[in-house]
């Protein structure tokens, strides 16, 4: 631990420990997938841009993560954007 990886739990309690109890993290798939395996996501933030592409993307998570629902807590529009607040 800590060459490649970290403890994410570890992580959250540490920052919680000084006194930073509301973490915004960003990252890529993996890094949300293992957030969300360590049990370490309580929202999701999601923004939808109305543009057609095409691709070989994939999930906004990777890993053994089961299916999770979630409730949504909030919506803005700014333009032709959604601004969406997920509760998990």
């Amino acid at each position: 631990m800590g060459e490649t990886d970290a403890d994410l739990i570890r992580v959250r309690e540490d920052l919680a420990a000084r006194g930073l109890h509301r973490i915004h993290s960003e990252g890529g798939p993996h890094l949300f997938g293992e957030l969300l395996a360590a049990g370490a996501v309580d929202a999701l933030h999601l923004t939808l841009a109305p543009t057609v592409d095409s691709g070989d993307a994939g999930r906004i998570a990777r890993g053994p993560v089961a299916p999770r629902g979630a409730r949504l807590a909030s919506v803005l529009r700014s333009g032709d954007e959604l601004l969406l607040h997920y509760l998990l």
